[in-house]
């Protein structure tokens, strides 16, 4: 649900950072706090889900679905990966560096089909589904550092407003 809730916000968000690139100053801090607030928002829902999936499985799927639990969980944490990727990538196209964006995106497919064929022969989705977020989760610091490079933006700033809402 995550990615859900932050894609319409990246359309919103797209033309108003567009016109904030002539003014280092106020796209810096326009940027810190979308991605302050997209963390917010899926740091609560990611961890939220995750956290009530053993209540909300049986209630909402029926108990033939039990068994897919630890997968729900797994999949809601890299739910908050994914949608801190969707807002850093938007700052790259709204700077101009789509190829950039596409080539990250690339690269975390390549590293994810790598790692989930060494899991993928255990049988067990939940192993899948611990690696993706294991590669979503360890891709983020790189991504963070490629856009702050490229987009011009404080890498400190970017930290600080993931910090907030990683200890609330």
């Amino acid at each position: 649900p995550t990615s859900e809730l932050v894609m319409p916000m990246r359309r919103a968000l797209f033309p108003n950072f567009a016109k904030l690139q002539q003014d280092p100053g106020a796209f810096q801090q326009a940027a810190v706090d979308a991605i302050g607030t997209i963390a917010a928002i899926a740091i609560l829902l990611g961890m939220g889900l995750a956290a009530v999936a053993p209540e909300f499985v049986p209630l909402a799927l029926g108990d033939q679905w039990l068994a897919s639990i630890p997968v729900m969980q797994w999949l809601a944490i890299f739910g908050i990966a994914s949608a801190l990727m969707l807002g850093l990538d938007m700052l790259l196209v709204v700077r101009g560096f789509s190829r950039d964006a596409a080539m990250l995106a690339w690269m975390q497919v390549a590293l994810l089909v790598w790692a989930i064929a060494d899991v993928a022969g255990s049988g067990s989705f939940v192993a899948v589904a611990e690696m993706r977020t294991w590669v979503g989760l360890g891709f983020l610091l790189p991504f963070a550092l490629w856009v702050a490079w490229r987009s011009q933006l404080r890498m400190l700033g970017l930290l600080g407003a993931l910090w907030r809402p990683t200890v609330a």
